[in-house]
């Protein structure tokens, strides 16, 4: 260093003034690498979207892949019940169909029988009492069971 230089203080070390134009160019290029290495960042930030993308695709294919293999099993082993106009049925009870208490412990679960006067696609039922009294309310197949007389 020569004698009668100026210091200046810039950050933490003293640099004389006369060698700033160095000093200058090697920011430029710390500047340049800093440029390098966040557009490098960003671009395995974008294959790491991409991949997360891809991902998510592949989990959804499975997961849709699961469901239909489940419903094929599910449909394998649930049987229909399909009824036709003028078969006779028991009715489930409606403490039985409303999820209530028991009356007591010796209650009927099954009311009936009741003759189907109409049916319909969608597994409802318009049924009525063996005397004829028409029972206003459509009722699923599902409290339904075959009357054996």
């Amino acid at each position: 260093m020569a004698i009668g230089t100026v210091w200046a203080s810039r950050r933490s070390d003293a640099v004389a003034i006369g060698e700033a134009d160095s000093r200058h160019g090697k920011r430029q290029w710390r500047l340049g690498v800093r440029v390098l290495a966040l557009l490098e960042e960003e671009g395995k930030r974008l294959l790491h979207l991409e991949a997360i993308d891809e991902k998510r695709s592949n989990a959804k294919e499975n997961g849709k892949k699961y469901q239909d293999g489940m419903a094929l099993l599910y449909n394998r082993f649930v049987k229909g019940k399909t009824f036709s106009a003028g078969q006779l049925m028991l009715k489930a009870a409606d403490h039985i169909r409303r999820y209530l208490a028991n009356p007591s412990k010796f209650a009927a679960n099954w009311e009936g029988p009741f003759i189907i006067k109409e049916a319909f696609d969608s597994s409802y039922y318009k049924i009525e009492a063996q005397d004829g009294s028409l029972i206003l309310e459509l009722i699923n197949a599902k409290w339904l069971k075959p009357y054996y007389c």
